[in-house]
């Protein structure tokens, strides 16, 4: 279940980031894609956790202004899906 939660989260996030590619008022624009996988250490618990961990960020300069969001979303083995 955890799984397909984390499917869905990483759907939606590319939806959006499709969404903002498609903006013709932009002068400037920007899309990343970050995927990392490894062995983290978890400052709270004080141990090494297998964790993926995938983030999109956008930015983009308009006329009137400027806009930045990013989704950091977190999967660790043995807790499931974070998303921040």
């Amino acid at each position: 279940m955890q799984f397909k939660q984390w499917i869905t989260h990483l759907g939606v996030g590319l939806l959006v980031a499709t969404f903002a590619l498609g903006s013709q008022a932009a002068m400037w624009s920007d899309t990343e894609l970050h995927v990392a996988n490894g062995v983290i250490l978890d400052a709270f618990a004080e141990k090494n956790e297998d964790t993926t961990i995938i983030t999109i960020q956008h930015a983009s300069g308009h006329k009137y202004g400027s806009n930045f969001l990013f989704v950091d979303q977190s999967y660790v083995k043995d807790k499931g899906l974070e998303s921040y």
